[in-house]
């Protein structure tokens, strides 16, 4: 997946793909359409419909999903994240708690496996943001075609 992405990048191109897997969505897609039968339900970030759903359909369609905290760390960069580490001005640091601001929390998580205290700072900072996230104002709702 990640070779297939870079050629895409590469290329700077737009790519329409149509999947069934979440994970896969959340990998590849920068902006999501969750479809029902015959219409799109919600467009958006992958954070944008887990945090953020704008209809039931896309509510439980995550809710009932058994990696629906997996799918939430894929959807969140450590560059979302408010992490300011205690070494470094916020303006100066290119990386969040020493790991690339592209990473996102899944993969973070996995780099500090064996660091609970910087696990512990990254969990707190991925809850402030899905709180923030949750809490801002609503999104417009288009009109259903």
């Amino acid at each position: 997946r990640r070779e297939v992405r870079s050629l895409w990048a590469l290329r700077d191109k737009s790519v329409v793909m149509v999947t069934h897997d979440i994970a896969e969505a959340f990998e590849f897609g920068d902006r999501i359409a969750l479809m029902s039968p015959g219409r799109i339900e919600q467009a958006g970030t992958p954070a944008e419909l887990l945090f953020r759903p704008q209809s039931e359909f896309v509510r439980r369609f995550f809710d009932q999903s058994d990696d629906r905290l997996h799918h939430e760390w894929q959807a969140v960069r450590l560059g979302d994240l408010d992490i300011p580490p205690s070494h470094q001005p916020a303006d100066t640091r290119p990386t969040v708690l020493g790991l690339a601001g592209s990473l996102t929390v899944a993969e973070a998580m996995a780099e500090l496996s064996g660091e609970p205290a910087r696990a512990g700072h990254l969990l707190e900072s991925f809850q402030r943001y899905k709180t923030a996230v949750q809490t801002a104002a609503p999104f417009p709702v288009l009109p259903r075609r």
